[in-house]
């Protein structure tokens, strides 16, 4: 039988691959026992769920599989990571809150692993972040992040993920400054965007968008704000995840909400891979989210200087989602 810790590493080395995730699942189901077995069967669900497309009839039925499994199995499959964090009993304050709370954020499988972390800045600093030696952490949420985005910063572990999404400790945009402050003291640079929400109206936008497109359908179309004012090139990519039965359950069925990939994704429609591109370490929003009068949210994102593509950066100032520092 092969090394369980080779094969994890594998799976650590190439997280975007599907091929070391399929042999791990292999190794799964040779060990046996129900939960090895069900986490084998996850893993093979969700890398074909995510693969479906809009003419793929048998999604209904993964989906339906992929929703069993974890409502039986998650917390099975997380015990083990959660048993990681928990703290000694020579940290009384710790263990209280452990013991009243319990251990780690809020975790997402993708592709039969443990994908996503959300959690807070400190809970991440304290405990969370262990998970990065044992699954592969590709999204991340980090709330109360203001004071923290030094220590943040320094973490190497954030560096390189598929979306790091900080939210500031205030409520409201007009007090992000306290964020924006703090990224600049510490040679950050940051620069100021507005872009739509399309969670509002993903439900209706994307079953339209999903389904053949007739001439009364198009005049439906222009009734969705986020449609209406959206470039070809926007629209282009509304498309393109109206098309992947996973994307639109992602950004529209309560019950498999994944807050850091319906943020990436977001991100992707209206700014594409240029923040990838650019170099952006970090993209930071406010808890509430507010839309201003236009319909538009606020963003903050952050580079490491020595990690900016200046020609890239540039490009994103003059997009039409740069909004300039007042």
């Amino acid at each position: 039988m092969a090394d369980e810790t080779a094969l994890l590493g594998a799976v650590l080395r190439e997280p975007q691959a599907d091929a070391p995730r399929i042999a791990y699942a292999d190794w799964l189901r040779q060990k046996g026992g129900a939960a090895n077995l069900a986490r084998a069967d996850l893993i093979r669900v969700q890398i074909e769920f995510e693969l479906c497309g809009e003419q793929d009839r048998h999604w209904p039925q993964l989906a339906r599989l992929e929703r069993e499994l974890l409502t039986q199995w998650r917390a099975t499959w997380e015990r083990p990571f959660r048993d990681l964090l928990k703290p000694s009993l020579f940290r009384p304050a710790r263990w209280l809150k452990a013991r009243l709370f319990g251990q780690g954020g809020v975790w997402c499988f993708h592709r039969g692993f443990i994908e996503e972390i959300d959690t807070s800045a400190a809970g991440y600093i304290e405990e969370d972040s262990i998970l990065f030696e044992q699954t592969p952490i590709r999204r991340v949420v980090l709330s109360n992040a203001t004071s923290l985005i030094e220590a943040l910063a320094a973490d190497p572990r954030l560096d390189n993920l598929l979306s790091l999404h900080l939210v500031s400790d205030a409520e409201f945009d007009d007090e992000m400054e306290g964020l924006r402050q703090a990224a600049t003291s510490i040679g950050l640079a940051v620069i100021e965007l507005r872009i739509p929400r399309i969670q509002s109206d993903a439900a209706d936008l994307l079953a339209l968008l999903g389904s053949d497109i007739e001439e009364s359908k198009l005049e439906r179309l222009e009734e969705f704000r986020n449609w209406a004012r959206a470039s070809e090139r926007e629209r282009e990519r509304l498309r393109e995840l109206a098309r992947r039965p996973r994307h639109v359950q992602r950004l529209t069925e309560p019950e498999h909400f994944s807050h850091a990939e319906s943020l990436r994704l977001n991100d992707w429609v209206y700014l594409g891979d240029r923040l990838r591109e650019a170099g952006a370490w970090a993209v930071v929003k406010t808890f509430h989210d507010l839309e201003d009068d236009a319909g538009l949210c606020r963003r903050l994102v952050l580079f490491k200087k020595e990690k900016l593509k200046q020609d890239l950066f540039d490009a994103l100032r003059d997009s039409p989602h740069f909004h300039p520092a007042e």
